[in-house]
């Protein structure tokens, strides 16, 4: 629930503490806000006029931020790491009954201005320590990620991804700063590793071709083997799992969903 008008109007003047080092504030057009954040670049001013989103230097240069023209006034939130760290800024871009969306950007020395994060853009943003969880769904699909902050890079990266498909599953990559590991479903909120039974006679492993073709292979399982499931795809008339069967050897490869029932 938004708030009111008159407490919204006072957020400009006395912007209310979001998380540790992070403020909310509502930016009201054709008003000046200070980044009052001790970080480096908050000498800089934000100001909406006409619908964009720019940004005062200290010379009295302003220049606008890569986003789309705003109606009415802005959300946004501010701050940093670290006083020895960029400044941060996460504007709301975007609203409905479910998402709030938000570009990240970040100040940059070398060319004295803010820039797009490579992260690009978080939903309904949580400020955690070094760490923004960025949460919002995506039609019947819930993403929950973990943006962290590099010291090294002076920006953020994703460093966790949960995809939720299910209601007992989820899809996780966990990432460093320049790659993620291989994915793996896991039971709900938890780093668990889903395992599952086969309840047909055969199930016929596949090869995924492309982003969506799938061709059969003659290696099978057979009713009771137990797998591990790695990941999902699905598009809209099949759904198959990618698995993992440790018998005499090991065997990768994708199976039908309705092959398999989740172990317990």
């Amino acid at each position: 629930m938004r708030l009111s008008i008159a407490w919204m109007a006072l957020i400009i003047f006395f912007p209310v503490q979001a998380c540790a080092q992070f403020d909310d504030v509502l930016i009201k057009s054709g008003v000046t806000q200070k980044i009052r954040a001790a970080c480096v670049g908050n000498k800089n001013s934000l100001q909406l006029k006409n619908g964009s989103i720019g940004v005062v230097k200290v010379s009295g240069e302003v220049y606008g931020l890569d986003m789309e023209k705003q109606e009415g006034d802005l959300f946004a939130y501010y701050g940093s790491v670290g006083k020895e760290e960029p400044c941060v800024i996460a504007l709301q871009y975007a609203e409905n009954s479910v998402n709030e969306s938000y570009y990240l950007f970040v100040f940059d020395q070398k060319t004295d201005k803010f820039k797009k994060s490579v992260v690009r853009s978080i939903g309904s943003p949580d400020f955690v320590s070094e760490k923004i969880l960025s949460s919002y769904n995506d039609g019947p699909i819930k993403h929950d990620d973990a943006v962290c902050y590099s010291r090294i890079k002076k920006d953020y990266y994703f460093c966790e991804k949960r995809t939720q498909f299910s209601e007992r599953l989820q899809k996780l990559e966990i990432c460093n700063e320049t790659s993620c590991s291989e994915p793996k479903i896991v039971k709900e909120n938890t780093m668990e590793q889903a395992r599952a039974r086969v309840v047909v006679g055969k199930s016929y492993f596949f090869n995924k071709s492309g982003s969506s073709s799938f061709v059969k292979r003659k290696a099978y399982l057979v009713k009771g083997d137990i797998v591990e499931l790695q990941d999902y795809y699905s598009d809209g008339n099949a759904s198959y799992f990618k698995v993992i069967y440790s018998g005499a050897k090991k065997t990768t490869g994708w199976i039908l969903e309705e092959s398999i029932a989740l172990d317990e």
